[in-house]
């Protein structure tokens, strides 16, 4: 009954929801014909960008050998690397002088026959037919002779590389808390490695040998001697410092005026003295030291302009899996002599920030200061201060991103060049070894400081 006394619509009523259903399918046709558009991700600041070579293939892991060497803390480094260089030394001259005998000898036989030859013309034929036979039995006996123990000579330096290097890598990890350290001299790193550092935006090539591997509080810890090579820049380019800074709470850095009232004065530090600091200087006191260095100063001036710096990293390597995240990365580099300085160049995303307290020498590059600025803290800024670049360790740098922790060492050729005669500089390991553990007293602080943050964040939640 309900349904005979509804009232029939009309066309005309029907028509706006047949439209409205129409208009619907409309839509949906046109959600379905529209391209979806992926968003693109944020781009973060230690986002590796561009092409990567690989030059050298990876040494496999059965190549690696644990560590002999264990310092015990009292001895001195030098006296085991001395002991062991005397050792491999004799055998090496063992056989470089029957090296030199055999090609005494070979010379010996080859001229014996040329006189013969040339004196013998009109005298017995056979004289100069035994000459010959009895030459060049002496000629391959030499070769064999030399063969061999050439052979013995290059197994020994070989050899005696492994053993300095066991003693260096040894003596470095001391203290660090370094598990399972196995070695292998002559292996290669992985060059993304070194890439993930974010310090250079072309790398030309990375070479690499005796490489360490081990796990340092449950991480895993790769040390290496890495020649990194940059397209050249000269001295003054590489050592170019930001003009522009940020404060730690992101606002732009002002520098304080100079006061050179007379009463006023500014104590400069000797780290951020320049050149032209000391001419200035010099002219103020109106010495005729100044007058007599002009041309001096000059001519280094264009000399250093002239010069090139080519290494990104000429020294040892240290890649650790501590990792901050992408918004958390930062950059330090120790400038030391400009000959041995390059500062980063592949710093999109960062900022470079004035950090108080911390040396002049020392730069600093955070991705956000609201971020990264809780790691530079007082104590943070007093293990900084203790990293000093010297005649040894000639720059350094850190960086901490997502990727993991990446450390370099510019180091000196008295580290660098495997000791075939007594060391003339001594202690040149203990500086290595010194700034090494200041280093990671620093990520280990860095460490502790995101620990405590994530704990304080879970006691929240």
């Amino acid at each position: 009954m309900e349904e005979e006394n509804k009232i029939p619509q009309t066309p005309e009523e029907d028509e706006p929801q047949i439209k409205e259903r129409e208009d619907a399918f409309m839509l949906e046709e046109k959600k379905e014909d529209t391209p979806v558009v992926q968003e693109t991700p944020m781009k973060k600041a230690d986002d590796i960008d561009g092409e990567i070579n690989l030059q050298n293939k990876v040494t496999d892991h059965n190549s690696f050998s644990p560590l002999n060497y264990v310092y015990d803390g009292f001895s001195n480094v030098d006296d085991d690397v001395e002991r062991t260089r005397t050792s491999y030394a004799a055998r090496i001259n063992k056989s470089k002088i029957a090296t030199i005998i055999s090609t005494c000898v070979m010379l010996l036989a080859f001229v014996a026959v040329m006189l013969v030859m040339f004196l013998n013309k009109e005298g017995k034929p056979w004289i100069t037919w035994v000459v010959f036979a009895f030459a060049l039995v002496l000629i391959i006996g030499s070769f064999v002779i030399s063969s061999i123990f050439s052979k013995k000579d290059q197994r020994s330096i070989k050899e005696y590389l492994s053993a300095y290097e066991d003693i260096v890598n040894g003596y470095l990890i001391h203290g660090l808390d370094v598990q399972n350290a196995e070695l292998c001299s002559d292996a290669k790193i992985d060059e993304t490695s070194f890439i993930q550092a974010h310090l250079y935006r072309t790398i030309s090539s990375i070479d690499s040998r005796s490489v360490l591997n081990g796990k340092r509080h449950g991480k895993e810890i790769q040390i290496a001697e890495v020649a990194a090579v940059v397209p050249p820049v000269s001295y003054q380019a590489a050592n170019e410092v930001p003009t522009d800074y940020v404060n730690l709470d992101g606002t732009p850095f002002i520098p304080k005026a100079i006061d050179d009232t007379m009463t006023g004065t500014t104590e400069l530090q000797s780290q951020d003295m320049t050149l032209v600091d000391l001419e200035l200087a010099d002219e103020a006191n109106g010495t005729d030291k100044a007058k007599q260095k002009a041309n001096d100063i000059a001519k280094a001036k264009k000399e250093n302009d002239e010069a090139l710096n080519r290494y990104g990293l000429f020294g040892y390597f240290f890649s650790y899996d501590f990792a901050l995240t992408s918004e958390e990365s930062f950059i330090i580099y120790f400038m030391g002599d400009r000959r041995y300085t390059m500062l980063p160049n592949y710093l999109t995303g960062y900022k470079a920030v004035k950090i108080p307290g911390l040396r002049g020498n020392i730069m600093c590059y955070l991705a956000k200061t609201e971020d990264a600025g809780k790691y530079f803290d007082s104590e943070a800024v007093e293990l900084l201060n203790q990293i000093t670049p010297d005649t040894t360790v000639q720059s350094a740098f850190v960086s901490v991103n997502s990727h993991g922790t990446k450390i370099g060492l510019n180091l000196s050729d008295d580290i660098m060049n495997v000791p075939f005669k007594t060391r003339q500089t001594p202690n040149a390991l203990s500086s290595c070894k010194e700034a090494t553990d200041q280093i990671f007293r620093f990520i280990d602080h860095v460490e502790r400081v995101k620990m405590e943050g994530a704990n304080a964040t879970q006691e929240e939640l």
